[in-house]
């Protein structure tokens, strides 16, 4: 089964949606308090690895996992995500492409 350059913007866009989740409802006031934790999950999943790795200047460890310093930090966290929905959607089509 050849798999079609739209199937594979879709897969990829569904799982960027689906590793986003958290943040995207974390901006949304009603759901502020309920996605906090999640919220935190997202930053640190990533965070943690690329602070103990990179350091001070980017990131700094508290009480509650790592916080970004500046628009670089952040970047690299979303370029992680991005890296992870991209993996995430080659294995969803190869499971589907598999059956």
């Amino acid at each position: 089964m050849v798999v079609s350059k739209a199937m594979r913007l879709r897969a990829f866009l569904v799982a960027l949606a689906i590793v986003h989740f958290p943040f995207l409802g974390y901006l949304l006031p009603s759901l502020r308090m309920a996605m906090f934790l999640p919220v935190l999950f997202w930053v640190n999943i990533p965070g943690v690895p690329l602070g103990m790795a990179l350091g001070k200047p980017l990131y700094e460890f508290h009480e509650f996992g790592v916080v970004p310093q500046g628009p670089v930090a952040w970047g690299l966290i979303e370029v992680s995500w991005i890296v992870i929905a991209y993996g995430l959607s080659v294995a969803w089509l190869r499971c589907k492409r598999g059956r």
